[in-house]
């Protein structure tokens, strides 16, 4: 899966009024200059109100019968980006896109853990933060990234898997240190302390 051109966009709402704000993303180029070819985004996790972790993948790997090349995390700050609802043309949003920063690149940390290209779905659209661990005596945040293997539990066969291969939904967990997302706020869930409060007077009786 690919996209033909090299921006998306942003689109911010105060759900209170309903007004909008538009910012440009400039996608990597995973083709060459010649013939240009860009990742899709499937997935964008908010750090903050203003920071974000965005997903941007091929759709290469277990499930297209290739080998996973282009699978990246990039972590973006929209507090000094530039509004851009009233420009049109690609060539207009040259130097006005938010400026991303490498965070993972998840397949080279998977391979480099053992897990061959072509086992690593090629479909990772899914990113949430879960609770916080304890790794040697210190507290991590956990990331979680997910698949969707479109309803197609079983790789019969293909090139890469001739004697097939089970083609399950996964999550894939990585620890996070605090100093990489020092902005991190934690998403409240509405009654989430209620549901605390209360199991914890259950198990006072």
């Amino acid at each position: 899966m690919f996209s033909q051109v090299p921006y998306t966009r942003i689109v911010k709402i105060d759900i209170a009024t309903g007004a909008t704000q538009e910012y440009a993303y400039k996608l990597d180029n995973i083709g060459t200059p010649a013939k240009p070819k860009y990742p899709t985004v499937s997935e964008i996790l908010s750090i903050s109100d203003r920071e974000f972790l965005v997903d941007e993948r091929d759709g290469k790997g277990l499930g297209d019968g290739s080998q996973a090349v282009f699978k990246k995390i990039y972590r973006i700050d929209l507090t000094n980006a530039q509004e851009v609802s009233n420009i049109t043309g690609e060539s207009n949003l040259v130097g006005k896109e938010v400026n991303k920063n490498l965070f993972l690149d998840i397949v080279a940390t998977l391979t480099q853990n053992g897990i061959r290209p072509e086992d690593i779905p090629a479909k990772l659209e899914g990113l949430a933060f879960g609770p916080d661990v304890v790794i040697n005596h210190t507290i991590k945040h956990t990331l979680f990234i997910s698949n969707d293997n479109d309803f197609v539990g079983t790789i019969t066969s293909d090139a890469l898997h001739p004697a097939g291969i089970d083609n399950p939904n996964k999550f894939f967990v990585f620890a996070i240190d605090a100093t990489d997302i020092p902005g991190f706020v934690p998403q409240k869930i509405e009654g989430e302390h209620e549901y605390r409060g209360f199991r914890g007077r259950r198990g006072r009786r």
